[in-house]
């Protein structure tokens, strides 16, 4: 019987990855090793880990935010987004629950996490209820002046995708209507994670 060598990419851009996959049919050819290809973003793969923690905060307008923000972002064309003020949000919302999920690339290539929509995002109760998130924490240029200001974006409409790059990891923070630990999150692509306290 013959071997198999089981090959998985994180990610590769696919010119690279065409490449890659014709030189391992070519020695799976030569070596008579039949070869199966796959793309995968899990947690299980000790090359991309997903985490999830609960994010504590005193109020929307008093909002913590992490320094391990993405390197970089891109927003596919046609995308738009709806940032809320705090006030009106939290009038609105109250006090939902924040979870900071931290992706994390221990690969030698960037990993590019797609974010199409809210509905993208879940939270998936200990009683099996899919609830999407309510907000992304979203950091934009001033368009006046230097530096940013950080909102909720309360309407994503499109495609951003996060860029991971190779050994290094970021934060997204998202809102839920309640959330506790032992529940998990799942972003569209991803396995689903547990949330820590």
């Amino acid at each position: 019987m013959k071997n198999r060598t089981v090959v998985t990419f994180l990610s590769i851009s696919g010119y690279n990855r065409f490449r890659i996959i014709i030189l391992i049919l070519i020695v799976g050819f030569f070596c008579g090793t039949f070869v199966f290809v796959s793309t995968v973003h899990s947690a299980e793969t000790g090359q991309f880990v997903v985490k999830a923690q609960m994010w504590r905060y005193a109020s929307l307008c008093k909002f913590p935010d992490s320094t391990n923000r993405p390197s970089a972002l891109r927003y596919e064309a046609g995308t738009s987004i709806t940032v809320r003020g705090c006030s009106d949000l939290e009038k609105e919302l109250g006090h939902p629950s924040a979870i900071r999920i931290t992706l994390v690339n221990l690969g030698d290539s960037k990993v590019e996490v797609p974010i199409e929509g809210l509905n993208s995002v879940l939270l998936i109760t200990k009683a099996g209820k899919n609830i999407p998130a309510l907000a992304l924490r979203h950091w934009q240029r001033n368009p006046i002046g230097s530096g940013y200001s950080a909102g909720h974006a309360t309407e994503v409409s499109g495609k951003i995708v996060v860029i991971v790059e190779p050994q290094e990891s970021c934060d997204l923070i998202f809102l839920f209507p309640s959330a506790n630990p032992g529940d998990r999150i799942k972003i569209a692509g991803l396995e689903a994670v547990r949330i820590s306290d």
